[in-house]
């Protein structure tokens, strides 16, 4: 049974979430991000969505990656999970796809330094791996995550 997730890129990993988490996807030179103090490296500020406020996640910061200049190319992926709402601002989204849960290796111990409980498994579709995120868990943790490089 296939699941539709949203593919974006962070440093030169593809990673994925299922679909049911996001919101929308917001170009990040569109957004005004408003940098907040005592946050956590990883929390580049908030944006307002419609009077919604949301708190931005940079994903490279997340994953202990060197920050970029800006892009024409990052997103900011709007998810929600259970009552609350985050931005996640990646590299770049590439897609809104169809997964086979049969192209999906569930069996991980580790991925480029990612725990195990930070990975629901690797895709490979064509020539491409992806690394499909228990997002929920990424968000959840505190700290920064290193992936290796």
């Amino acid at each position: 049974m296939a699941e539709r997730y949203v593919l974006f890129r962070v440093g030169e990993v593809r990673y994925a979430i299922n679909l049911s988490f996001a919101v929308q996807i917001l170009r990040k030179k569109n957004e005004n991000i408003l940098e907040v103090p005592r946050v956590p490296k990883y929390v580049d500020g908030v944006i307002n969505v419609r009077g919604e406020v949301i708190p931005i996640i940079n994903m490279r910061e997340k994953f202990g990656l060197e920050k970029e200049g800006e892009d024409k190319k990052k997103r900011i992926v709007v998810i929600r999970i259970k009552e609350r709402i985050y931005g996640l601002l990646v590299d770049d989204v590439r897609e809104i796809a169809e997964i086979d849960e049969e192209v999906i290796e569930k069996e991980v111990t580790s991925v480029f330094g990612l725990k195990k409980n930070l990975i629901e498994g690797i895709a490979k579709i064509k020539d491409n791996l992806i690394v499909i995120l228990r997002i929920e868990e990424v968000v959840k943790s505190e700290e920064e995550i290193k992936v290796a490089k």
